[in-house]
This record gives structure tokens, sequence and C-alpha cells, in this order.
């Protein structure tokens, strides 16, 4: 038979309750003691110089040579360079004297009076646009349409590309639109 007290847990003999964290063990260094460690511990560190950071001399002389050849090529090309840009500066120094010059002529041709008069010049361009007509191409401005993304033809035909720009110039209201002049070489094509 089991009696009562049996199912009852019987308390443990056990020692003095021990503290919180690490055991002491009797050997604790004092902080000058720790700081002398310390000490001696980062000297030893800096005195410390590692094999693999010697560099032999013969390397380190040739690394100086390479580099001094690297910046004699350098300089050799730095002085290319300043020869070519005075070249330019000489080259645009003489395309805008010949720029003065065409300027200047083409003002005096302006001033000089023309033998023709109004009408025989009209007469004598109407016959270019004619004969830039009879080859078989005309030109024609078209504006692309918002709603539908599609180019649109206005009216009007234009016998040379420079009369089509003339007029798309002086066309109202081109903002907010995509405006190009076109060729039309047949009227399958309009």
């Amino acid at each position: 038979m089991i009696d009562n007290l049996d199912k009852q847990t019987q308390p443990l003999p056990l020692e003095a309750k021990r503290g919180r964290g690490r055991p002491a063990t009797g050997q604790a260094l004092s902080n000058a003691e720790r700081q002398r460690l310390y000490r001696e511990r980062q000297k030893a560190q800096r005195n410390e110089k590692p094999e693999s950071h010697k560099v032999p001399y013969e390397e380190v002389v040739g690394i100086a040579q390479e580099l001094g050849e690297r910046c004699k090529k350098a300089e050799a090309r730095v002085k290319e360079l300043e020869e070519e840009l005075a070249r330019w500066k000489k080259l645009a120094t003489a395309a805008e004297r010949a720029r003065q010059v065409v300027a200047e002529e083409l003002k005096q041709r302006d001033e000089k009076p023309s033998r023709l008069n109004e009408g025989m010049q009209k007469i004598i361009r109407d016959v270019h646009e004619i004969a830039d007509a009879i080859e078989g191409s005309t030109w024609r401005i078209q504006r692309k349409a918002r709603a539908n993304g599609r180019w649109a033809t206005l009216k009007g035909n234009y016998w040379n590309e420079a009369q089509a720009e003339d007029a798309l110039a002086d066309l109202p209201n081109k903002k907010g639109s995509w405006w190009r002049i076109v060729e039309v070489k047949s009227k399958v094509e309009d």
C-alpha cells in the first residue's frame, strides 16, 4: 500500500544559494595590472611588421622607372595636343577671316545696282520655279492631327522646298502641333 506522504515532493538538501554572475576564481587582476598588460600588447603590435609589407629595393626602383617613362609619354602627348590646338586656332582664325571677306563681298554685291528691273527678276524666278515643277515633284505642308495621330495635308502646292518652308513660316497658330514638309512625286502619293 502507498502512503500519501510518499507521493509528496521532499525538499533536497542544497548548499548555500549561489549569487548571480560568473563565480569568482580569486585570481582577478587589478585595474593597474590590466592597463599595463594592454599597453604591452599594443606596443608589441606596433613594433611587429609583417614580412608581406616589405618591398625589395629593386622593385621600388623598377616602379619609379616605369612612372618616369609614363610621365615622359604624357608630357609628349600634352605637347602634341598643344600643337594640334595651335593648328586648330590658326584654322579658326583663317576661317573667321574668310567669313568676313565673303560677308564683305556679299554686302558689296547687294549695294551694286542690278541691270535688271524688278519685273524681269520676277520673271526669271518664275521660270526657275516652273522648271522645278516640270521635274514632277511638288512640296506639301502636313500637320499631325491630335485626335487620331494621322498626317493631314494642307491645301497648296509648292514647287520647291524653300517655298514650302516660307509658307510654313507664315502659317498662324503653329503652337501645339507637329508640322512637316513632304515631297510628293505623283498624284498617287497625294
